[in-house]
This record gives structure tokens, C-alpha cells and sequence, in this order.
């Protein structure tokens, strides 16, 4: 019976391959060949100046086409598919002691939460808490907004993030995990990891679904 349902379903809501266009059943987002594309996470860490950090997979497709259409398109259900990576990414690199930190999302821009309707990097962090126990802390805001970071060459980047974002709170817990969906250049998450060391924050580890190559 489920099946027949789900059937019907398909047939007046088409659902198709967010990468490749391919007709699929409800309730998929990539069609299997996408799919064995990805096979994080990246089994090594990459420096950002004075920090490290590891992520999911490359900012590619089929994952980069995932990732806008989470933010751009509305497709809110993929937080859910972001969440099972992060969780994974987790796991390998953190497998005993990840429940030990606290995870800090960079958090969204008012002009990013005002176009898109909800916080990207905070609605993953809701989705892995259904499947882990992580403590999520709100401990850092964007003061000011800018330009949107994909309109800015690296160098702009740089520039742009200092004073972007400030901590919101004076007490943090001594391990944090700062998390972005991707990261590019870097100059976001090694500006807001700076605030977080300055503050006094011990162990700090850096994760992301995807890094750009």
C-alpha cells in the first residue's frame, strides 16, 4: 500500500536529481550514480593559516549543487541529508570524544536571513541534534551584512569579514567545533575562530560539508 502511495505521489509531483536531473522516487534527492559520487568524508585535514580544518567533500557537484539549492532554491528537507554528512564527518574525526564539544554555527547575515527566510548553518545544526546528542551553542553574530561572500574576490573577502561578526556571549565552553556549510577562502571561519581563541576557548576544531578546491 505505501508503495502505491508513494507511486501516485510520483506521478502528480515529479521529483527528479538535484545534480543530474534524473527521475527519481519521492523522497530522494540525488539519483544513485550522483550519490556514489560523494564518498566522504575527505580523509585529511587542510590548513587555514594558523588553524586546520576537514570537511564532508568538495565544493563540486553533485554537493555544491545541493548546497545552493538548500540556500537558494528553499529546499529546507536537504538540511536533513546535510546533517547525516556532518554527522558522519563527526564521527570520523571526533568518533569517542565529539559529544565532549560544543559546536558554534557561523552564524547567517541578516541580509542572508532576510533573502533565504531561515538560518542555513542553524537548521543542520537542529536536523543533527535528531541524531546525536551535540551541544549547539549560539555564541557568535554578524554585526553587519555586506555583500553577498560569492559576489567578492578573495582579497575582498578578506576585507570584508573583519568586524562582520563579534561574540554575543562572555562565557564559552573550553572544546568548540565552529561549523560552516563550505568553506572557500576561508577568511570567515579563521576570522571567527580568532574570536573564539582570543576568548579563551582551549581545543577548537573546524569543520564543513564542502571546501571549494
Amino acid at each position: 500500500m505505501a508503495v502505491k502511495i508513494l507511486e501516485i505521489v510520483g506521478t502528480f509531483f515529479p521529483n527528479n536529481c538535484i545534480s543530474c536531473g534524473k527521475k527519481l522516487s519521492p523522497r530522494r534527492f540525488l539519483c544513485d550514480f550522483c550519490e556514489d559520487v560523494i564518498r566522504g568524508p575527505l580523509p585529511f585535514s587542510f590548513s587555514l593559516g594558523k588553524f586546520t580544518a576537514r570537511s564532508y567533500w568538495w565544493y563540486e557537484p553533485p554537493v555544491s549543487e545541493i548546497i545552493k539549492a538548500y540556500k537558494f532554491n528553499k529546499r529546507w528537507r536537504l538540511s536533513r541529508l546535510m546533517a547525516q554528512w556532518l554527522f558522519t564527518l563527526l564521527d570520523s574525526c571526533l568518533p569517542a570524544a565529539g559529544t565532549d564539544f560544543s559546536i558554534i554555527p557561523i552564524p547567517t547575515t541578516f541580509r542572508a536571513l532576510r533573502e533565504r527566510g531561515f538560518d542555513s548553518n542553524g537548521l543542520i545544526l537542529h536536523q543533527l541534534r535528531k541524531i546525536a546528542n551535540y551541544e549547539v551553542t549560539d555564541a557568535l553574530i554578524a554585526i553587519k551584512s555586506g555583500l553577498p561572500q560569492s559576489s567578492l574576490t578573495k582579497e575582498e573577502r578578506k576585507r570584508a569579514v573583519e568586524e562582520k561578526f563579534a561574540l554575543k556571549t562572555g562565557r564559552l565552553p573550553d572544546k568548540i567545533i565552529l561549523f560552516d556549510d563550505v568553506i572557500t577562502t576561508g577568511s570567515t571561519i579563521t576570522y571567527c575562530a580568532k574570536l573564539l581563541k582570543d576568548a579563551g576557548v582551549k581545543e577548537l576544531k573546524i569543520l564543513s560539508i564542502a571546501r571549494a578546491k
